[in-house]
């Protein structure tokens, strides 16, 4: 997983004397079991010292980019494990400046080496820029899940626990005793509501999450989306119904 700040890390930098290598390769494949991307990689890495050769590199830049295809290679055929839902890697690599950078994605990239004084980047600002933040908060009325979400991945989880009495009958209560109980229990839900939503705009100042998602019964959903802050009502897209106890898989 990356983030912008990696991004942006990678968009300053500057070989210098240097070459950087840039590997993208798609290791998405319908059977799970394929190597497909394996004999895709040998073909791609060959081509690539092929074109080391065509730059006519020096001797420490030549030296410099040996290393990074070496230990490309070795890290996509000996240790690079498709798990996760891993459906890309891009590798970033300059030994002469001491960079390597592994990025695992999980959104499929097209087969790509670069070799160039700064890193290709592009493949990456296209995901960013077609993938929003979003926060997706599942909520009962006695506790709440809330997530960070980012390319398909939860980035941050937390869980909201609050004691809400249940709703008691004896016989002997009054109309008027029970309609007390019942204002009682929905003051307990409401606080229960709020200190979900407060979780919620913690979780907004950290993240800057673009989307608002929620998803719980209906009346619950209604109820809570009355307590939320502004800044978050304005980035609620959608509702869904879903059991708050479902794994996060599901959501």
């Amino acid at each position: 997983m990356f983030h912008r700040a990696d991004l942006e890390e990678l968009a300053a930098f500057h070989g210098g004397d240097y070459l950087a290598m840039t590997t993208y390769i798609k290791t998405d494949e319908t059977d799970v079991g394929s190597k497909k991307y394996l004999i895709r990689s040998k073909e791609l890495l060959k081509n690539a010292q092929k074109e080391i050769l065509e730059l006519k590199p020096d001797k420490e830049q030549k030296k410099s980019l040996d290393e990074d295809l070496a230990k490309v290679t070795h890290y996509v055929q000996r240790e690079f494990q498709r798990k996760g839902g891993v459906k890309g890697l891009a590798v970033f690599a300059c030994s002469g400046k001491g960079v390597w950078k592994v990025i695992h994605l999980l959104r499929p990239v097209r087969d790509h080496v670069s070799i160039k004084p700064t890193f290709y980047i592009r493949p990456l600002s296209l995901l960013i820029d077609e993938h929003k933040r979003h926060c997706l908060v599942l909520i009962d009325r006695e506790k709440a899940k809330v997530l960070d979400v980012y390319l398909g991945e939860v980035e941050g989880y937390s869980e909201v626990f609050s004691e809400v009495p249940g709703q008691v009958r004896e016989g002997g209560f009054s109309g008027y005793e029970e309609g007390r109980i019942s204002r009682h229990i929905g003051e307990h839900v409401r606080r229960h509501y709020k200190n979900v939503a407060d979780r919620t705009l913690d979780h907004f100042k950290r993240s800057q999450f673009e989307w608002l998602i929620i998803g719980g019964n209906g009346d619950i959903v209604s109820e809570f989306k009355e307590v939320l802050h502004n800044y978050l009502k304005r980035r609620l897209v959608g509702d869904f119904a879903i059991d708050s106890e479902a794994p996060l898989a599901e959501a």
